[in-house]
């Protein structure tokens, strides 16, 4: 944006996550005229009609700007209620120029979170709009079926990703729209559960519908910090209880991990190997703990006091703000053990057998590994999701190469 500024006289506008928690950081840039706070489809509709016509933009809700060395801060409009009523994006944006990514479709269908956890932006989201509307928006069936009609229609779509924060936690539309997903669609697809929002019936109908792959969100196997740190009130049981249900009906299924967690040593993330070891999953995607602006997670920052700098790049390749080179080791670790029988796993466990192993991990080593785990146990010999994440970095990779060439 900087150097846009400096070439084009244009005003540049900053909106999503991050210049919705901290407007007040983004805006002090001076190559920042305005940032959208919160949902920006009406405000930046808005504010483009008014820079278009010349006429003022003191009063659009959701936007800070500056005027006259001063910065005007514009609160934020209730939350759009009625999802139908958005216009459908325009994925060719993206498709006409990296046409490789056409073969899967991305899709919204709700908005909000009914979860509590408080490493989450939705801790900091719900605050910002405390009586501005109901927070849980669901889009009709009806309506996310055209959409996904008009793609099957455009685009060689091989899979369809639900981003859904979670997708099954209302069974009445989930079966109605399940319905409909395999008469007019009848596409693989993906997408995200929470433990405690399925059972047999609900997996069962999400197999024959077309699923393919479930991403589950455990984030640790510790129940202290799950439930009085992160606010989430499943048990171990229950996670078991829904990992065997999605492998009895042969969905592919990653597990989310969070480390550096607050109050977690290394011997707590050597149990995590231990039990993923004795109850086996397809592999485990591990992320590591971020302080986010004002999410709930916040108070625990004084664990970390001594080892966090937000604002550290390296933060991008390792992880998280509370980096332990000892902990990487166990992720590689992690990474690695699916390949190998349980009884090796234990023994190398057992001898500490991580701690030869590099002290960081970069994106790649991560992405190559769970790829080629993905095709050692797709049974169905379908294709998902990860199966195009090589081929994406390859792409980016001679993209960046020949850009660094050309630049030289």
């Amino acid at each position: 944006a900087k150097e846009l500024k400096s070439k084009l006289n244009v005003p540049i506008v900053f909106g999503g996550i991050h210049p919705t928690s901290v407007p007040e950081e983004v805006i002090e840039n001076d190559f920042v005229d305005f940032v959208v706070v919160g949902e920006g489809e009406y405000a930046m509709l808005d504010l483009v009609k008014a820079l278009d016509k010349g006429k003022p933009v003191d009063n659009i809700k959701n936007v800070w700007f500056k005027k006259n060395s001063r910065i005007i801060k514009n609160d934020v409009r209730p939350l759009i209620q009625d999802l139908d009523s958005l216009p459908f994006p325009d994925k060719e944006l993206f498709y006409k120029k990296y046409p490789y990514t056409n073969t899967y479709y991305r899709i919204l269908c709700s908005r909000g979170c009914p979860m509590v956890c408080t490493f989450c932006n939705n801790s900091y989201l719900k605050k910002l709009y405390k009586n501005k509307g109901r927070y849980l928006r669901r889009r009709s069936s009806d309506n996310i079926i055209k959409e996904l009609s008009l793609a099957k229609e455009n685009y060689p779509i091989k899979i369809v990703e639900f981003c859904d924060e979670l997708f099954t936690y209302d069974k009445r539309w989930l079966n109605e729209f399940l319905s409909l997903y395999k008469q007019e669609i009848n596409i693989p697809f993906s997408c995200s559960i929470h433990p405690n929002t399925v059972d047999e019936k609900i997996i069962k109908n999400l197999s024959e519908c077309g699923c393919r792959e479930i991403e589950i969100g455990v984030q640790t196997i510790n129940p202290h910090i799950r439930k009085n740190i992160l606010h989430r009130y499943e048990t171990n049981q229950q996670i078991l209880r829904a990992l065997n249900l999605i492998y009895k009906y042969d969905i592919f299924c990653p597990v989310d991990m969070i480390f550096g967690l607050p109050g977690l040593g290394v011997e707590e993330h050597v149990d995590v190997l231990k039990f993923f070891n004795k109850h086996r999953v397809d592999y485990i995607n591990f992320y590591w703990l971020r302080y986010y602006p004002k999410i709930e997670i916040n108070q625990y920052k004084h664990f970390h006091k001594d080892q966090i700098n937000e604002n550290e790049q390296k933060a991008f390749f390792l992880g998280g703000a509370n980096v332990n080179k000892e902990l990487f080791k166990i992720q590689n670790f992690g990474t690695l053990m699916f390949f190998l029988p349980r009884k090796v796993v234990s023994f190398l466990i057992k001898i500490k057998f991580y701690k030869i192993l590099p002290p960081m991990i970069f994106p790649f080593w991560s992405v190559l590994f769970s790829t080629i785990r993905t095709q050692l146990v797709n049974k169905r010999k379908e294709k998902i999701y990860e199966a195009d994440v090589l081929s994406r970095y390859a792409y980016f990779i001679k993209k960046k190469l020949k850009h660094y060439l050309l630049r030289k």
